[in-house]
């Protein structure tokens, strides 16, 4: 399986991975399996980190380490992906979730996140 991991699912990832159903961390921690994190949900943290809005019990600066630890891949956010946000419906007003959609469409991958609002946008979504 290839898939990208919403921001909450990163953070559970890391954290809390029962949190994550468990057939699908099974699926995700599959030794064949290529899951991606993405560099605007290190954004989005270090945002909600900096107003006070999430708190961690790790700091974001070692999030792409331990990312790394535990199997999952960066994915840098290319001009591609921010050139289909003006392509997506106005579903949702979250511009992190917006450019996470649009990265998953551009990779053309599963956007593994429990947030239902997603699934109105033409992108697959998995959370089973």
């Amino acid at each position: 399986m290839k898939a990208l991991l919403d921001t909450s699912v990163l953070l559970w990832w890391l954290g809390d991975p029962a949190a994550i159903p468990d057939t699908l961390l099974d699926e995700l921690k599959d030794d064949e399996s290529i899951i991606w994190f993405s560099q605007v949900s290190l954004l989005e943290i270090q945002i909600k980190v900096g107003i006070g809005k999430l708190r961690l019990d790790f700091s974001v600066d070692q999030i792409p380490e331990l990312a790394d630890q535990s199997g999952l891949t960066v994915l840098p956010l290319s001009n591609e992906a921010i050139f289909t946000l003006p392509k997506l419906p106005d579903v949702h007003r979250d511009p992190f979730d917006r450019l996470l959609v649009c990265e998953a469409i551009q990779q053309g991958v599963p956007l593994i996140t429990p947030d239902k609002t997603l699934r109105r946008y033409p992108v697959r979504v998995r959370w089973d």
